[in-house]
Order: C-alpha cells, then sequence, then structure tokens
C-alpha cells in the first residue's frame, strides 16, 4: 500500500513502513510544510505498525533541515541512523550485512564513479554551501548558522607547547580583485591548528585594495617564506 504525505492511513497497518523523502527541497523552509510532515508522522505513522514490539520504521531521505523529519526524529532519540554524506566528515565502519563492513574514512567520497571531487566541487559553487552542506553532506545549517560569532573566540597569552602533539600552521587568503576604495579588504590569516579540537589565530594581514598593492606582494612572500 502507498500513500502520501498527510494521506489517509485510518485502519491500515503494516509491518514495515518505509517513508521516502518526506517533504520536498522548494518546501524545506516552510515551517507550515515541515510541521505537516512531523505532526503526520507522529500522530499517524507512529501508530500504525501492527506489532510494535518488531515492526520497523525505515525514513529514507536527505537532510534538508535542522527540524526536517529526520531531524525530528533524531531529537527522540531510540532510532538507528545510517549517516552516508557524500564527502566523509569523519571515519566510520558501516554495517553493510551479516559480519561486513564499509570502511569509509575520512575525506572518501561517497561515489566517486559517479561524484567525484570536481562534481562535487562544482555543485557546491552552483547551489551555495548552505544547500551543498544539508543535501549532500547531511549537515543542515540552522538559520543564521553558517555566520561566524565573535562569542565563538577567546583570547589566549600564551600559544601552546607544540612539541607535544602534531600541530599544522595554516594559512588562508582572501584576496581582493579589484582595487576601488569601496571594495573589499584583501585579507590573510595565519594560524595554528591541533586536528579539529584546537586553532590559534596568530597573525592577520589587512590591506585595503586601493593601498600599495606591492607592499601587500611583500607580505604575502614573507609569510610564505
Amino acid at each position: 500500500m502507498t500513500t502520501t504525505v498527510g494521506g489517509p492511513l485510518t485502519g491500515r497497518g503494516g509491518d514495515i513502513i518505509i517513508i521516502d523523502d518526506p517533504i520536498k527541497a522548494a518546501d524545506a523552509e516552510s515551517e507550515a510544510a515541515r510541521d505537516t510532515a512531523n505532526t503526520w508522522f507522529r500522530e499517524t505513522v507512529l501508530s500504525r505498525l501492527d506489532d510494535k514490539t518488531v515492526g520497523a520504521i525505515i525514513i529514507v531521505m536527505q537532510r534538508m533541515h535542522v527540524d526536517d523529519l529526520a531531524g525530528h526524529v533524531l531529537k527522540t532519540g531510540g532510532w538507528n541512523h545510517l549517516d552516508l554524506p557524500a564527502i566523509a566528515s569523519e571515519s566510520q565502519s558501516v554495517l553493510t550485512g551479516p559480519n561486513n563492513f564499509h570502511n569509509f574514512w575520512e575525506g572518501d567520497l561517497l561515489h566517486p564513479d559517479r561524484d567525484t571531487q570536481q562534481v562535487l566541487d562544482e555543485l557546491r559553487a552552483t547551489m551555495g554551501t548552505a544547500a551543498f552542506s544539508a543535501q549532500y553532506l547531511q549537515r543542515p545549517v540552522p538559520a543564521g548558522g553558517n555566520r561566524i560569532k565573535i562569542g565563538w573566540f577567546s583570547r589566549y597569552d600564551v600559544l601552546p607547547d607544540t612539541s607535544e602533539h602534531h600541530w599544522k600552521v595554516v594559512q588562508s587568503w582572501d584576496t581582493a580583485s579589484k582595487a576601488g576604495q569601496l571594495n573589499d579588504y584583501s585579507v590573510g590569516i595565519t594560524a595554528l591548528v591541533y586536528k579539529r579540537e584546537a586553532i590559534y589565530i596568530t597573525d592577520v594581514v589587512q590591506k585595503d585594495n586601493h593601498s600599495d598593492q606591492e607592499a601587500l606582494q611583500g607580505q604575502l612572500c614573507a609569510h610564505r617564506g
């Protein structure tokens, strides 16, 4: 038996209920649409298993919003969550059958034959970071959550002892393409990084676009050295 989200299930039951993509991408930002799907699931679907001790409900979907149906049920707990992002954010061993596992290492592509790194990079650029993070990385971003908040930062007086762990020096440069007085600054950041546990900003270079470009080039060369 099949039905639509919000469709009738009165008098119907089953041993296995499969919900496939309960919300469209176009409706993901609609609180009313999300509430309709979540309420239908909570008040109708959950009671439709013939034997709730052995029956199963399976939700198959790509993430759309922090409060989509997958997010809604994960908040309640008690679910087995199979999370398969297009690019692994962390290493995991996925059970694929009796005593069979697929090792998915950090940075691995889920299906490199179909979605290469170039394809995924182009999709990210076209869709935007927030949509790509939700639909391809299974990490929806809360409204305003993709903005850096000043409260995330703390100050330090002494850098950590880098002899105990393998620290990296990472630089990020955002160079302006135009030199007009109303254009953005060119900025370079140097950071001391230990895995994802600690990031220390050790230096910041900021130049007006209309300032001496040779001075900025000198800064670039100095930091590269």
